[in-house]
């Protein structure tokens, strides 16, 4: 068992971006990204990116010390296009049990110094809510939203070696940190096809060890298939599951209860059912005029348990007119974060308790 503390060069500089602005240029690069392929400034950083990207899992469950409880920790890395950020790949980490809610969204970037690969860190200058809206896009990579240059704040830099087809590499001087009594810190990465392992350090002024890996411990992933996955559905309608239990699936006839958190494609929230601290209760299929048009497919094949991230383009959400409301502009695409509490099968028979298992007040009918 490991302490989360020590995971990835910077990830605890994440708490420097809480309160910050909004992205500078939010809006999703959809349609210059679909025919986007990442290009790479040569064949070295071509061959570390390519190496870096896909899904990687802690090979023994990580320690929260925010008092979660232990779990093993799940780290999905992706090429995108950011302005102004050359060889960039977006980072994402969160528990294997809530890949929903990542607790890191960062960005690498690859680029040579006096002729070596370094590795820098940035994290987002943007809030909990903003980063909210695109966490798991990284899917559907034509969803990424347009960042800048101005959007990301540098943390670190790892300079890399290569070595029979492996890299390691090292900061090449502490760099100043106030986290967890530390005044500066330290990382170290060693990187194959297969494993990639970390040994990030705080130290406190006298030079003594605070957080993270001691001397001679790190924490190490190892590449494992994709757990996230896209796929789009009837009207242009992108669903990312995060986890889709499979055991009771919603379908014709049914009632779905969910919760759900709505965006614009700025990152702006404009409604969440949690807010008011009710469900929201809908027939499946929707009757007429009753949902967007978009809505049906963003829950169709849900299960109980069942967390996705939705993109619902504005042909199929509130068209022309947006819905003034609800601060929802003339042609705004949406992103939802939805999750499945309950289903009820109009055929099956009543359980004690009924829907309210789920621990919910059922008695919303607001949005979507």
């Amino acid at each position: 068992m490991t302490d989360r503390r020590g995971l990835i060069a910077a990830a605890m500089l994440a708490a420097a971006a809480l309160g910050a602005p909004a992205l500078s240029t939010p809006a999703l690069a959809q349609d210059d990204a679909q025919a986007w392929a990442p290009t790479w400034s040569d064949d070295g950083i071509a061959s570390v990116a390519t190496m870096l990207s896909g899904a990687w899992r802690t090979t023994s469950p990580v320690v929260e010390f925010s008092g979660d409880g232990e779990a093993d920790i799940v780290m999905n890395v992706a090429p995108v296009a950011i302005d102004g950020v050359s060889d960039a790949l977006y980072v994402e980490t969160a528990r294997s049990d809530a890949l929903w809610e990542p607790y890191r969204q960062a960005v690498f970037q690859l680029y040579r110094y006096k002729g070596q690969i370094r590795l820098r860190t940035y994290e987002l200058l943007a809030d909990d809510i903003t980063r909210g809206a695109f966490a798991g896009l990284h899917a559907a990579p034509e969803l990424f939203p347009a960042l800048t240059r101005d959007d990301l704040i540098a943390t670190l830099d790892v300079a890399l070696t290569e070595s029979n087809g492996s890299y390691k590499g090292s900061t090449p001087h502490a760099y100043p940190t106030g986290v967890g009594g530390a005044v500066e810190m330290t990382s170290n990465v060693t990187l194959s096809p297969t494993s990639f392992t970390t040994a990030d350090r705080g130290y406190d002024a006298n030079g003594n060890i605070v957080w993270g890996a001691g001397e001679n411990a790190a924490y190490t992933f190892q590449r494992v298939d994709p757990m996230i996955t896209a796929e789009e559905h009837e009207g242009g309608v992108i669903v990312i599951d995060f986890a889709n239990p499979g055991e009771d699936v919603l379908g014709e006839g049914d009632k779905i209860h969910t919760h759900y958190t709505g965006w614009l494609a700025t990152g702006v929230k404009f409604d969440a059912s949690r807010d008011r601290g009710r469900a929201f209760i809908v027939d499946y299929p929707s009757a007429p005029g009753r949902m967007i048009e978009g809505w049906d497919a963003a829950v169709a094949g849900m299960s109980v348990g069942a967390h996705r991230k939705v993109f619902i383009p504005w042909e199929v959400a509130y068209g022309e007119r947006g819905n003034p409301a609800a601060k929802i502009p003339s042609q705004a695409d949406l992103l939802f974060n939805i999750e499945c509490l309950y289903i009820e099968h109009p055929d099956a028979p009543a359980t004690e308790g009924g829907a309210a298992d789920d621990g919910e007040d059922h008695t919303g009918h607001n949005h979507p």
